[in-house]
């Protein structure tokens, strides 16, 4: 899958935006930043993510089953409802492999990409987030 990760400030939120999410190429999530502790965590969804889409072939959107990691859930819509953007997100991180679909968004003015603004580690989180991570391993 090899997705890479940027930063975004949310400009607008309204049901086109997920019209466009249905239509991306490979992995696009976007990703409230509220719910985000490091970018190691983000770089381990990514990695449980592909590891797990490669023993399921049938999975439609990987960016899904990214988002269960991160909010340490097997419910889709607990998982959605705690990572997924909506209309009082500020700002994000977006997951993505087709660099297009970002310009794509940014062109139709939903997103502005910016600086990094998570820091790379917080190892005082690890048992948290990578417990929560195991715990969406076990009941899959």
């Amino acid at each position: 899958m090899s997705p890479k990760i940027k930063y975004f400030l949310l400009n607008k939120f309204d049901n086109d935006i997920f019209d466009f999410l249905q239509n991306t190429h490979g992995i696009f999530q976007l990703i409230d930043a509220k719910t985000l502790v490091s970018e190691v965590q983000v770089l381990e969804a990514i990695r449980k993510t592909d590891r797990y889409i490669s023993h399921n072939e049938k999975i439609r959107f990987p960016g899904t089953v990214l988002l269960m990691y991160l909010a340490k859930t097997n419910q889709i819509d607990v998982a959605l409802k705690r990572c997924g953007i909506d209309e009082n997100t500020e700002r994000g991180v977006v997951i993505y492999s087709n660099f297009k679909d970002i310009n794509s968004l940014v062109d139709m003015n939903y997103i502005k990409i910016t600086e990094k603004f998570l820091p790379y580690d917080m190892p005082e989180y690890d048992f948290d987030v990578f417990s929560g991570m195991a715990k969406v391993d076990l009941t899959f």
